[in-house]
């Protein structure tokens, strides 16, 4: 499982170079997205249940690919302006 956790952190952390928009505070996406992503794997990291750990990634997973989803049509409608 551990290959797993370190391969979606990885994944995340690449993907937030897509993230060019920022809040209504004006921070950039791809920052608060790491800080967030930092601070759930933090939390997460004692964890020893497996069927916790499971439950955690496939929810993170399709959260991660939730994103990319959103992203892309958010380009998409870009592009199409």
């Amino acid at each position: 499982m551990k290959r797993e956790t370190l391969s979606l952190y990885g994944d995340i952390i690449r993907a937030t170079r897509f993230f060019a928009c920022v809040d209504k505070k004006g921070v950039l996406w791809r920052d608060c997205s790491k800080k967030n992503a930092r601070r759930e794997f933090e939390e997460s990291h004692f964890e020893k249940d497996p069927e916790i750990i499971t439950k955690l990634l496939i929810g993170g997973r399709d959260a991660f690919e939730s994103s990319l989803e959103k992203l892309a049509g958010k380009q998409r409608q870009e592009v199409l302006k």
